[in-house]
């Protein structure tokens, strides 16, 4: 993409931390729809689904605020420093720091016609903002979404999903959705 060669992947010097909030099968999965793919990922967190796609996919674009985030009655730092960790070494990865709706206008003012292979989707959990991100990266004319915590425990991206594409997932690993479009 256009607009990836307009950021430069920032790298640091610490030691690569790996975090992930997926099961061993959903990243498996994850890694053999990226690879050899330019992927988009909405939700970076601390870069582990980052980093396993960095080391799979052609090109990826990551999408984060890497802001403080409260999570029920705690408040997580901002997860930037783990993140960098994690993509340290991987060319092929850049990011941008801001709201994947922000980031959609960007992507447009780079490049008249995005496109990306791969989406996936796991930044934030609420239904209106995970239908949002389903509309605005359909714009990438993706080949595969995926959408990760595809569960009821987060009744909104099930919800979000189903009202997008009006039926089930064509694939689920645990938690990780796969609509193929």
């Amino acid at each position: 993409m256009e607009l990836e060669r307009q950021i430069k992947p920032v790298h640091s010097n610490k030691t690569a931390q790996d975090y992930s909030l997926m099961t061993d099968k959903e990243m498996a999965a994850l890694k053999s729809y990226c690879t050899d793919k330019t992927v988009i990922e909405i939700g970076s967190f601390k870069g582990a689904s980052s980093k396993a796609i960095g080391k799979v996919a052609k090109r990826l674009l990551c999408i984060d605020k890497f802001e403080p985030l409260k999570w029920g009655d705690a408040i997580i730092p901002s997860t930037l420093a783990e993140f960098l960790d994690s993509i340290e070494g991987l060319d092929n990865v850049s990011y941008l720091k801001m709201s994947s709706d922000d980031a959609i206008e960007q992507i447009h003012r780079f490049e008249k016609h995005p496109k990306a292979d791969v989406v996936f989707i796991d930044g934030d959990h609420s239904y209106k903002q995970c239908l949002r991100d389903l509309q605005h990266y359909i714009q990438v004319h993706p080949m595969v979404i995926l959408v990760h915590d595809y569960s009821y425990m987060f009744g909104g991206v099930i919800a979000a999903c189903q009202e997008f594409f009006n039926r089930l997932p064509d694939g689920l690993t645990d938690s990780l959705a796969v609509y193929f479009v």
